[in-house]
């Protein structure tokens, strides 16, 4: 009797545990679907609302950081280059270090350019709190040294993918 009630007491926790994962993943990717389409509609202002505080001090304040969001699209529709749309994929599991939870939640950016349609793979990486209720991101396609300088104490455990360059269709 002893024996099954460890048992079910074993079944139980890792139930849990996958519950608590899968509401953190769902939690996370609910955000980066808000971040990404504020993306595609130039919405700035949500894009900042959901960035790490170190990114926003390292651009000099949200007002600065916005002002560079805002400068970098305008370049790109000078250029011809136009976000059309973007789709979340699935998230990595989450990773607890100290109080903080990480998970990589990945997403595909669709552009169009005068040289035909751009799509790109990438990812940001997710830091929560509070045992994810709230998350702030970095983009995953910055330098690893800049990611570890934004977060030094990125477990070893998650792995960062390697950054994908945009591939082009022509017309």
């Amino acid at each position: 009797m002893r024996v099954i009630l460890i048992g079910l007491a074993m079944f139980v926790t890792l139930a849990d545990g996958r519950a608590d994962e899968a509401t953190l993943k769902k939690a996370a990717t609910a955000k980066v679907d808000e971040m990404i389409k504020a993306l595609v509609a130039g919405d700035f202002a949500k894009i900042a609302d959901v960035r790490h505080p170190k990114v926003i001090e390292m651009n000099g304040g949200r007002e600065k950081l916005l002002a560079v969001m805002e400068g970098g699209m305008k370049a790109a529709k000078e250029q011809g280059i136009e976000f059309v749309a973007a789709t979340s994929g699935a998230a990595t599991a989450p990773v607890k270090a100290g109080a903080d939870t990480y998970i990589i939640v990945p997403f595909k950016l669709e552009m169009k350019a005068p040289v035909g349609k751009l799509t790109q793979n990438t990812f940001v990486i997710g830091v929560s709190a509070d045992d994810g209720k709230t998350w702030k991101f970095i983009n995953g396609d910055l330098d690893r040294k800049v990611v570890r300088d934004i977060l030094p104490h990125l477990p070893q455990e998650l792995k960062i993918p390697d950054r994908e360059m945009p591939k082009i269709e022509k017309p």
